[in-house]
Order: structure tokens, then sequence, then C-alpha cells
């Protein structure tokens, strides 16, 4: 069963207690989201959307959007808006730019959870609470 209808807006919230700043890390590759959320140095939270039928020539940079700076050692919430429309990512309710983010939402159809597509990106902390709804 999709975690969120196809074509939907969706609020994804995680909490995230990071120990390490000094390189990038994934968090959660979303079902049937179209979403990659990470972490780039020095914690900022990146927003990646995969939109287009054909993944393997879309580029994912035309696509992202970051929030404030997280803490690190500490526990932060990060909440990602998206309403088909456009996309803000917040960091414990202070939120970033809103940016235009709209067209055909890749579905990938599975979720991962503290890493990344590549495979030196793993998480370097704790997750908590996850939470995907459709908006």
């Amino acid at each position: 069963m999709p975690t969120v209808p196809t074509f939907a807006g969706f609020e994804l919230t995680i909490d995230v207690f990071p120990e390490d700043d000094t390189r990038e890390q994934g968090i959660v590759c979303a079902n049937k989201t179209g979403l990659r959320l990470k972490l780039e140095k020095g914690l900022v939270p990146k927003a990646l959307f995969a939109f287009g039928p054909d993944i393997v020539h879309r580029h994912f940079q035309d696509t992202h959007v970051r929030g404030p700076a997280l803490r690190k050692g500490e526990w932060n919430r990060v909440r990602v808006v998206f309403d088909q429309q456009t996309a803000q990512v917040f960091t414990n309710g202070q939120g970033g730019p809103v940016r235009e983010c709209r067209g055909y939402q890749w579905n990938q159809g599975y979720s991962v959870m503290g890493a990344d597509v590549k495979p030196d990106q793993f998480f370097a902390g704790r997750l908590g609470e996850l939470r995907i709804a459709p908006r």
C-alpha cells in the first residue's frame, strides 16, 4: 500500500539526532513521494525531488530545497512540505526558502531509512518518529 497517493502533495516529519557534521548523510528516501531527504556538510537538510517519467535523464540538482541547519548532538525536528506547486523544509519550526516545485512525481516504490542511494552516506546519529501524510 502506498504511503502517499500518487500525484498528491505530502508532509514528511522526522526527529533527527545528528552526531556527525562533516559529511553528507541520508535520512530517508520516501516511498511513493519521489523524495530523498539528506543532510549536507554542516547539517543543512536538503530535500531532493525526483520529477519526470524518465528518471535516468533527470538531474536531482534541478529540484532541491534546503532548510536551516540542524543542531549537532541534539534532537531536531525536520519537516518537508510539498503541495504540488511549492516545497519548503523546516528545522525546529523555522522555515527555509519556498521553492517552486512541480511536475510528474517519480514514484520509486521503496523506502530507505538512515541512508541514501550512495553507499558512503549512512546517517550517523539517531532517528526518531517519522510521519508521512498526504496534504
